[in-house]
């Protein structure tokens, strides 16, 4: 067997291998006996088909390409783990000669991960913020565990700031209603800003069995642009008012939500805040850590293989993103008037910027001999078993191989964060 090598542009490799006709028998049998038991003949049983009889039913030439495509991906494979050569996607293979009795000789182009020159990680100018509560986020979540018990009780007035209107409305622009303008029996409690702005102070002052037609301006940044800055005409009717009562916030509510008393529950309140508080400036220091090393660093050409594969898998969250939302992603991309195409030729640049994030922390981290044990990853899957011990159904999904792989990764990012960190002064 001879394997020519070579290097391509943008980060490709080029493996031209000739396979003799003797190293082939091995394949040309295997694929012999596959076909034949695979074939149905008059007159012979699946699997012992002698090899003429075989040849004259389906074609040597077919029996050649079953055993061609075997021996590629055998040989394929040991040539990336006996080089240990770092890949991305699969390998894009071509036959140059494929005939009985001769040679068979094949070309495979192989997208390589990029090579890295390390700028100095060690001389970092990132700095980590003080995380500061915010007392008025401290207070909405007391005022939104109040609501959570609020009462409602049905009342012939008014409505007024504070209580929950239960009604019917139609959003026109131009005489069309638009997407999600139309509602029956909508709930909406007036004062929270939450719906349309403008919305609820017409609301204001009806009873129940009021009708009333107004017009509304969309927000210039509104996110659906079509509608930004547009004027629409609003038909509404009442169907019914609620006066809601909000209870004060004691030991008697804090029990409610299982803890001892109001100070044990404010307690946790702030230590949730200060948890979210610092997961979010760890995320906003890593990315200004990572983005100061990456401009220090130099990165060898990209393939289209690779860009391709991280836009793929960029593709795959939104697509999950949008189905645990409730929506559907052709939905998604007929609101947005973008084909998935276009959508991963914007991301090209962002997908660069990602693969280069996770080439510099895998680079860190053999520079850093960082490495996970069996031990650490173990812990993990101890804490995510006990975290879900109430869904035997994801006892299976957290053992497998796949998960365990994605734990080790995430356990390495972590320490290699944590090693960058150190370096700050």
């Amino acid at each position: 067997m001879n394997i020519k090598k070579n290097n391509l542009p943008k980060s490709e490799l080029e493996i031209v291998v000739t396979v003799e006709v003797q190293e082939l028998k091995p394949y040309l049998d295997k694929a012999i006996k596959k076909i034949s038991q695979e074939t149905n003949i008059p007159g012979f049983r699946k699997g012992h088909v002698p090899y003429d009889i075989l040849k004259k039913n389906v074609g040597e030439a077919s029996i050649y390409e079953e055993a061609a495509y075997d021996a590629v991906n055998k040989i394929l494979a040991e040539i990336i783990t006996k080089d240990k050569i770092d890949f991305v996607g699969q390998p894009k293979v071509d036959f140059e000669k494929i005939a009985p009795g001769n040679p068979l000789i094949f070309k495979a182009i192989i997208a390589l991960m990029p090579s890295v020159k390390l700028g100095n990680y060690k001389e970092l100018k990132a700095k980590k913020k003080p995380v500061v509560i915010d007392e008025k986020k401290v207070e909405q979540t007391f005022l939104d565990l109040r609501k959570m018990r609020a009462q409602e009780k049905l009342v012939d007035r008014e409505t007024k700031k504070g209580d929950k209107v239960q009604l019917d409305f139609t959003i026109k622009l131009a005489g069309i209603i638009i997407e999600g303008g139309q509602a029956q029996n909508f709930d909406l409690v007036l004062g929270e800003g939450k719906f349309i702005p403008g919305f609820e102070e017409q609301v204001v002052g009806l009873k129940k069995d009021a009708m009333k037609d107004f017009k509304i301006t969309f927000p210039q940044d509104y996110f659906e642009k079509k509608l930004a800055g547009r004027q629409c005409d609003v038909s509404v009717k009442i169907n019914a008012v609620y006066e809601m009562t909000v209870p004060e916030l004691n030991d008697e509510m804090a029990q409610s939500f299982n803890f001892k008393d109001k100070k044990e529950l404010a307690e946790k309140i702030r230590d949730n805040i200060k948890h979210e508080l610092e997961q979010k400036e760890n995320e906003r220091l890593e990315l200004e850590i990572i983005e100061e090393i990456i401009k220090q660093s130099e990165f060898g050409a990209f393939s289209d293989v690779l860009i391709s594969a991280e836009t793929e898998k960029m593709w795959h969250e939104l697509t999950h993103s949008v189905e645990d939302a409730g929506g559907k992603i052709e939905d998604y991309l007929k609101h947005i008037k973008k084909t998935a195409e276009d959508i991963k030729k914007e991301w090209q640049p962002q997908a660069e910027k990602r693969i280069k994030a996770a080439l510099i922390a895998k680079t860190v981290a053999v520079a850093e001999k960082i490495s996970i044990d069996e031990k650490e990853v173990e812990e993990e899957l101890k804490k995510m078993l006990a975290a879900y011990e109430k869904m035997p159904e994801m006892k299976q999904q957290f053992n497998s191989q796949a998960y365990k792989s994605y734990l080790v990764n995430l356990l390495m990012n972590k320490k290699t964060f944590k090693r960058l960190t150190s370096f700050i002064k």
